[in-house]
């Protein structure tokens, strides 16, 4: 099993996740986290030493139960946000 390093939470990549997250989610904590299935992240090991995992959402039981699963759904809204922070976020490149 391959293990990536943990990713620094000080530099631009970091800060500038956290601000498109807070710029949509305002009253949002963004902090570290474990991420426990495997992603894809693993085949950009080589291209950076911080990579950034993460879901644009506020996951909540009805959203945990229906990611993966059958009649996959997110709400508009939620998705409509999600793509807001998306946006946000490629304003750095």
């Amino acid at each position: 099993m391959l293990t990536l390093p943990v990713s620094s939470i000080t530099q631009n990549g970091f800060r500038w996740l956290e601000g498109a997250i807070m710029g949509v989610y305002p009253d949002i904590i963004v902090a570290p986290s474990i991420v426990l299935v495997t992603t894809d992240s693993r085949n950009f090991k080589e291209c950076s030493d911080n990579i950034y995992r993460f879901i644009p959402f506020v996951l909540d039981r009805s959203l945990l139960g229906s990611i993966h699963s059958t009649n996959e759904r997110v709400p508009l809204d939620t998705l409509a946000k999600a793509a807001k922070v998306y946006a946000r976020l490629f304003e750095h490149f």
